[in-house]
């Protein structure tokens, strides 16, 4: 599920603004936003990557971060 700050609904040109819009293609909102049927209650933030500040990487990035992990046996 993806927070988004917008949303554009392809099939009506309808946008969205604020919302949580999950794989299956539902979009949902928080408390305090619109009715909907599955009302979001609370979101977790995924935890930093190992030594890093960051989310998540991308590109040449990611190569260099596995390099750095420690190796498990």
């Amino acid at each position: 599920m993806y927070f988004r700050r917008i949303h554009p609904v392809e099939e009506t040109g309808e946008i969205i603004e604020n919302c949580f819009y999950d794989s299956d293609g539902v979009v949902r909102f928080p408390i305090g936003g619109p009715t909907c049927e599955e009302i979001v209650t609370h979101w977790a933030e995924m935890p930093s990557l190992p030594g890093m500040d960051v989310q998540r990487i991308y590109g040449k990035d990611v190569s260099r971060a596995l390099r750095a992990l420690p190796h498990h046996h």
